[in-house]
């Protein structure tokens, strides 16, 4: 993609966010995953995955420089993982195989190569995956914005 992708994206904050502080994972409403360049920095050295990083400057609703220092962070390849006989969720009518909601999502341990830290599930690869170690590392380096949600939890994320 980044062959494809434009020299100086700017991406505009929505009205409703005026914080000041932008996290280290900015939410946003096209479904990416968006991340500072502190975050960028510690997944190269961490995530042990291939990760494609698209830059673009983010500004607030004044018209000001956020942060230009952001990155689009897009996990290379998908994992065939997922335990099918106890996930659970609405599967997708467009691409077999996949799940257009999940509710309950478990994973098989032995079809996860042992490197693999981050990583996109095939039944729904617009999901990342952290494992528990890189989940420390974020956690102690005080990474922000990242809402974790526990195998087996119970959830609705949508695809």
């Amino acid at each position: 993609m980044a062959d494809r992708y434009p020299m100086g994206v700017r991406l505009d904050m929505a009205k409703r966010h005026r914080g000041l502080v932008v996290p280290d994972v900015i939410p946003n409403t096209i479904l990416q995953y968006m991340v500072t360049g502190r975050l960028k920095t510690l997944l190269e050295k961490e995530a042990g995955v291939e990760i494609e990083f698209l830059p673009f400057m983010l500004y607030n609703h004044k018209g000001r420089v956020a942060a230009q220092d952001c990155f689009i962070a897009n996990v290379i390849g998908t994992q065939d993982c997922a335990d099918m006989t106890r996930t659970r969720g609405e599967k997708s009518i467009v691409s077999p195989g996949q799940f257009e909601a999940l509710f309950l999502l478990y994973l098989t341990p032995d079809k996860i190569p042992a490197d693999a830290k981050l990583f996109r599930p095939s039944v729904m690869p617009r999901l990342l995956i952290i494992r528990d170690d890189l989940r420390a590392t974020l956690e102690r380096s005080e990474i922000t914005g990242i809402r974790y949600i526990a195998m087996g939890e119970k959830c609705r994320v949508v695809g």
